[in-house]
């Protein structure tokens, strides 16, 4: 049994966001428990939701690079749990275990399109902070992307 470290609440305690929850679990393998603890505060629940969806269901982007977006800002950061989650995303998403394996190295892989190198520039910058990212940045993808693509 699940329960949140914060009130020690058991998943059943949420049975309204059950169909939420198979979602997540489904598109990460688990339930993290800061849902559980979210799950408390529905606006905060509602809100990280909302963005999170907004997210990967681009409508402009397919779910692939989205994925690979995520995993590439995650190695940036260096931040060892949301690599292993956005790996995970990332093949659930049908990202090829060649690109996977090959992320850190995308500039001189050919598993890469010109696309997907624009992308993983801006997101490799903006993982290690935001203000990594520059104009440059942007101009390349205006190359591939259209204005909503590349907000997206």
């Amino acid at each position: 049994m699940t329960y949140s470290h914060i009130g020690g609440e058991p998943r059943e305690s949420f049975k309204d966001l059950e169909e939420t929850f198979k979602v997540i679990e489904s598109f990460m393998g688990y339930l993290p428990n800061s849902h559980l603890s979210m799950a408390k505060n529905p606006n905060l629940n509602h809100g990280f939701s909302a963005l999170a969806s907004t997210i990967f269901g681009s409508k402009h982007l397919g779910i692939d690079l989205v994925n690979l977006i995520a995993l590439a800002s995650s190695l940036a950061s260096g931040c060892k749990y949301c690599q292993a989650h956005t790996s995970h995303g990332a093949s659930k998403a049908g990202v090829s275990p060649d690109k996977i394996t090959e992320i850190l190295k995308y500039n001189e892989s050919d598993q890469f399109s010109a696309s997907e190198k624009a992308t993983l520039d801006l997101a490799f910058a903006a993982g290690v902070t935001p203000n990594a990212s520059k104009k440059d940045h942007f101009v390349e993808l205006q190359k591939h992307f259209n204005d909503e693509a590349i907000i997206d």
